[in-house]
């Protein structure tokens, strides 16, 4: 069961989502939770292929929760992800913003 405050960090939930992994007896074998990660993200991108393709209509709201779903389970992974590999994802976001901080965008059509 959840174990989180209202105003967790990001740390807080990466604890928490490990704990639930153990409690639950989910693999934290690396390659298992990369090839778990990796088919989450093919699913979630599958939502999102089938209702946004040109010309469709808004997603319904049913498409919407599996689409939410999707990317919960891919937010899931990449936190154990991080945990295995002894990442703070807090952390790194942090860094990689300073980073991004001192990029000049003009003319990058990332995001």
């Amino acid at each position: 069961m959840l174990e989180l405050k209202p105003d967790a960090t990001l740390k807080d939930i990466q604890q928490e989502i490990m704990r639930l992994q153990k409690e639950r007896g989910f693999s934290d074998n690396l390659m298992h939770v990369s090839l778990l990660l990796a088919e989450e993200v093919g699913e979630m991108l599958g939502q999102v292929r089938r209702q946004y393709v040109a010309g469709r209509d808004p997603l319904p709201e049913d498409n919407k929760s599996c689409l939410k779903h999707e990317i919960a389970d891919v937010f899931i992974l990449l936190n154990v992800l991080a945990t295995v590999t002894g990442v703070d994802l807090e952390d790194a976001w942090r860094s990689k913003e300073r980073l991004n901080d001192r990029r000049d965008w003009q003319g990058v059509g990332g995001f």
